[in-house]
């Protein structure tokens, strides 16, 4: 139930951290810490250790999980697949890359 709690939380969090700027979906599919762009005050540390959490669980589903499914793509192929799909689902509003350039997710109403 704890570990539960804890991935809701992080979840929740890192929704809050894409909006703000904090974080970004990069293009390569895993979460970057955009500093640079942030435009509130947060605790690098609890950004940090949210970040490397997520992209840990990414990596897991890219190797263990989709590359079971599909042993013949490459990982690069893997994320790109994934990270189409995932998009869909991000917040509205999030920082995210696209074509090496970051900008806000638009969501048509």
């Amino acid at each position: 139930v704890q570990l539960y709690t804890a991935a809701k939380g992080d979840g929740e969090k890192l929704d809050g951290y894409l909006l703000i700027r904090c974080v970004g979906e990069a293009e390569n599919g895993l979460v970057a810490v955009t500093s640079d762009a942030c435009q509130e005050d947060v605790d690098p540390n609890e950004v940090a250790g949210i970040v490397e959490r997520t992209n840990r669980a990414r990596r897991q589903i890219w190797g263990d999980g989709m590359k079971r499914l599909r042993p013949e793509s490459s990982e690069a192929e893997l994320r790109k697949a994934w990270r189409k799909r995932h998009l869909q689902a991000v917040i509205c509003g999030a920082w995210i890359e696209m074509d090496g350039q970051w900008q806000e997710r638009r969501c048509d109403d």
